[in-house]
This record gives structure tokens, C-alpha cells and sequence, in this order.
């Protein structure tokens, strides 16, 4: 992958510093937005505890590990692919989701330039956009009326027609164009040139602005990886250069957020089930006064099964992601999901946690009368194994899971 050496450190863990380092990595740092949460040293840094990835320094590379044992950055890295995969032809099964050092791997940028000299390899993807041009002949499709116009003139070029020019100019070549741009420090230069002479020009700004509108469908197929690679090299990944040989780039992720998401995407794209949905912003339940102003206190559950808006919302299931291995049904957990099944009079409720096994429904039966549903459902996902099939299985056995627990 590379020739600096690799060390790896456990998500929440602090590490040493390098005398090179520490510019690049205040930098880094600043640029992916962990500054407020981290503490950086002259010696020592400590990043957000919620925060996984890769920090690619002068002279070697720091690999933030998930805090489950079992679980590797790779395996971070697929759930993000997975997440955002633009291509419409999506699937659990695809190659894109096997783990192997040619595919999902820690050096972005290296496997970004591979993929893109593949498509360069394959053809730039074109297109036939409109233009309006003056002519001395017939062409394409004439306005009559100016060309009239124009002939009574005696003009040198009477013909005003509209022509279909092909481009490289659309948007999937802007995009990975503008990532290219982005990283074009840390591509050697023959690469950088042959691939910048292929692709139209664009700004990150613009990339960034049309990306989540570019669905990739049959005939540009073998754009789909290379255009998963730019999304993180343009949304997530941040390069410094400081001057010759002062360079470095990083790449985190909330490993919480992302888990939370996965488990979204899984269910209402790929359970076959329409009946999941999600809030996007919090629904307030209650408000007090202090000091004449009102404060308000509100609830957002991560998952909703058959939720139906009315004047006092309704959900038959509630689903809660919780992003931990041990001490499954803790406290917080069952306290949380009975709140929410109060407040939307749920009928089921199901708790979700990763795991690096199949393990099977967990049912928790509370004794007591003084809570609304008696029973809570634990339901595992795997997130490990580095086959495609071994993922798809893994998706499918959750989904199956959940369905069974929402129609019994």
C-alpha cells in the first residue's frame, strides 16, 4: 500500500506526536472539524472519542481503529461505501463490498487514481448538449427568422442554427474531475497529467454541489467505484501541504452516526419493506419556563415503523440504534425506548447493536407493571466478514429478523 509504516490506535486512544507532525496535524485536524473536540499537545494528541480513520503524516500512517474488537477500519470503510453509493444498480452482493488490499484499503488516494485510470482506460463518459452558432452553410436545426434577418444584413455568417456538440462537461466527469484537483499533491505528476488531460475542468464547490444528483445507471457502470472514492476524497478526506516533503491528509468519520445510518439505508432500501421511515428534525413533547423564556424539550428515535403524522403522532414499531458489544439492554437503553413508545403508544420496539457474529433475537421481558410494553427485542447485525456474499447474507439475515419481530 505504502512504504511508511502503519500504527495503529484504538478509537478514543491518544498517541505521540513526531517533531514533523504537529503542524500538519493541527491543520488536518482543523480541516475536518474535530478541533473543538480534541486535544492537541506538543507531544501528544487525543481525537474525538467517536472518531475512526486515517491520518496519513510525513512519515507514516496513523490508523484509527474502531473500539470493537473484531472490527477494522475496513470495515468502517465499506459501511461509508455502502452508505453512500451512488449507483442506482446497488447492491449487498456487489465486489465493491469485498474486503481485500486491491479493494477497500487505507490509502484513498493511491486507489482513487487507480480507479480513475480505469474509466479513463474504459472512456470518458460524453454527452450532447445544445449550442447556437453562426454559420456561412446549413446545419443542425436553423432559425429561419434570424438567419432572414441576418442574410438582409449581409452578414458574414447569416446562418444561426442550433447544433448538438458532444462534451466530456457533465456532471459525474466534473465530480471526479474536481476530486482529482483536490488531491493532485499527493498524485505524481505523470498520473496527474494523464488523467487531468482526460477530464473537464471544475471546482470543488461545483463538485461538491452536484453530487448528490448523479445516479449511475447501466451505460457508465464502471464509473461506480471511482465515483464512491471521490465522494469521500471530496466530502470527508482533508489535505495539507506545507511546503516539500510537509504534506498530509485525513479521513474521519463518526463511527456512531455512521453505524446509526447503515442501519437507516439497510431497512428502508434493502428489507423490501416501504413501512420504515426516520425524522429529520426533533418533535417537541413538553416546554418550561425559566427566567420569562421558554425552553422546549423534544425527542428524535432513530427508526419508525408504520409511523402515521396525525395530531398526536403514532408508530406501530420504534427502532433504536445503539452503537456497543457488551452490556446490551443496559438501563439507558430500555428507559429511552419505552419513553419513545409512550409517546408514539408503539406496540413494538427493538433494539439494534453491531456484532461480529450471527447471534439470533435477544427478548428481554421486564417484570414489573409500571412500564407500557412488557417486551424489548434485541436484534445483532454483523458487520465483519470480508466476502460480498458473507455482507449480503449478514444484511438479509437482519432484515429478516426485524420483519419477523414487526409481524408476529
Amino acid at each position: 500500500m505504502t512504504d511508511r509504516p502503519i500504527f495503529y490506535i484504538i478509537q478514543g486512544a491518544s498517541f505521540e506526536i513526531f517533531a514533523d507532525e504537529r503542524n500538519i496535524l493541527k491543520n488536518l485536524v482543523e480541516n475536518l472539524g474535530a478541533s473543538d473536540e480534541s486535544r492537541l499537545g506538543d507531544k501528544i494528541c487525543s481525537l474525538p472519542p467517536k472518531k475512526v480513520g486515517i491520518l496519513k503524516l510525513p512519515s507514516r500512517i496513523i490508523v484509527i481503529m474502531p473500539r470493537h474488537e473484531g472490527v477494522n477500519i475496513q470495515h468502517i470503510i465499506r459501511m461509508y461505501y455502502f452508505i453512500n453509493n451512488a449507483s442506482s444498480l446497488d447492491s449487498s452482493d456487489s465486489p465493491d463490498y469485498i474486503i481485500n488490499d486491491q479493494n477497500i484499503g487505507l490509502d484513498v488516494t493511491r486507489q482513487y487514481v487507480e480507479e480513475l485510470r480505469e474509466v479513463v482506460r474504459k472512456g470518458i463518459v460524453s454527452s450532447y448538449i445544445p449550442t447556437k452558432k453562426n454559420l456561412n452553410y446549413i446545419k443542425g436545426k436553423i432559425n429561419y427568422a434570424d438567419t432572414l434577418q441576418n442574410l438582409r444584413l449581409r452578414k458574414k455568417y447569416p446562418v444561426v442554427s442550433e447544433i448538438d456538440e458532444i462534451t466530456t462537461h457533465i456532471k459525474i466527469n466534473k465530480v471526479l474531475s474536481a476530486a482529482l484537483v483536490k488531491i493532485k499533491d499527493d498524485v505524481p505528476i505523470s498520473d496527474f497529467i494523464m488523467l487531468s488531460k482526460s477530464l473537464p475542468k471544475s471546482s470543488i464547490d461545483e463538485a461538491l454541489f452536484e453530487l448528490e444528483t448523479i445516479v449511475i445507471n447501466n451505460s457508465f457502470a464502471y464509473y461506480r467505484k471511482a465515483l464512491n472514492l471521490a465522494k469521500i476524497i471530496l466530502k470527508e478526506l482533508s489535505y495539507v501541504n506545507l511546503g516539500i516533503d510537509l504534506s498530509g491528509s485525513g479521513f474521519l468519520v463518526d463511527y456512531d452516526s455512521l453505524f446509526e445510518m447503515f442501519i437507516k439505508k439497510i431497512l428502508i432500501y434493502h428489507s423490501g419493506n416501504t413501512g420504515f421511515s426516520f425524522w429529520t428534525e426533533d418533535i417537541k413533547y413538553a416546554e418550561f419556563q425559566e427566567n420569562y423564556k421558554i425552553h422546549n424539550r423534544s425527542y428524535r428515535p432513530d427508526l419508525l415503523y408504520q409511523f402515521t403524522k396525525n395530531l398526536i403522532p403514532k408508530a406501530f414499531g420504534i427502532i433504536d440504534v445503539k452503537n456497543k458489544m457488551r452490556n446490551i439492554f443496559s438501563n439507558s437503553d430500555i428507559y429511552q425506548i419505552e419513553f419513545y413508545s409512550v409517546l408514539l403508544d408503539a406496540t413494538k420496539l427493538i433494539l439494534v447493536y453491531p456484532s461480529t457474529e450471527i447471534k439470533g433475537v435477544k427478548i428481554l421481558e421486564l417484570s414489573s407493571t409500571s412500564f407500557k410494553i412488557n417486551k424489548i427485542y434485541a436484534v445483532h447485525i454483523k458487520i465483519t466478514g470480508n466476502q460480498s456474499n458473507d455482507f449480503a447474507k449478514n444484511i438479509k439475515t437482519f432484515c429478516q429478523e426485524i420483519i419477523e419481530i414487526l409481524n408476529s
